[in-house]
């Protein structure tokens, strides 16, 4: 797949072909229809919170759930989700309080980015996302379904609900 990929802060990102893993247990692969630019994805590819690279950046993005990894119920295939970069366990302390931005459990992709340069090198799913991509693999309390369909035709584009 095509991303977008920060080899050098403060350099213009570089589209490459990268790897993605498939989705393990509670995680899914979207296909990114649109993504955001936010002042935070420019922040870090400018340097200025500093980070480890190579890294994919962006994070608030709308697609379709392609795949799904074992034990996922919240969506299935097919279905448009607005992802987002907040994961959250649903019980732990923060979680159980209503704040899932707290979440103190570790997931595996805190531990193992999903991203491979074609060589082989690991490459960082920026701000936990990394949707300056085709597609992403987040984990599912990552997305929330959405009932708003984006139909795009050459050029142009119109949203119908439904």
């Amino acid at each position: 797949m095509k991303a977008a990929v920060c080899r050098e802060f403060g350099k213009p990102l570089v589209i490459e072909e990268v790897n993605l893993a498939k989705p393990q247990s509670g995680e899914l692969r979207i296909k990114i229809l649109a993504t955001a630019i936010c002042h935070s994805d420019i922040s870090y590819a400018d340097g200025a919170w500093g980070g480890t690279l190579p890294a994919i950046f962006g994070h608030e993005s709308v697609g379709i759930v392609e795949e799904v990894g074992g034990g996922v119920t919240s969506v299935k295939v097919g279905e448009q989700v607005v992802v987002t970069l907040i994961r959250s366990c649903g019980h732990c302390r923060g979680c159980s309080r209503g704040m899932p931005v707290t979440c103190e459990t570790s997931f595996p992709l805190d531990a193992k980015s999903p991203l491979t340069s074609k060589s082989g090198e690991s490459i960082v799913q920026a701000m936990r996302t990394g949707s300056f991509a085709e597609y992403v693999v987040v984990h599912e309390s990552q997305v929330v379904r959405s009932d708003h369909r984006f139909w795009c035709r050459d050029e142009h584009c119109e949203s119908r609900t439904g």
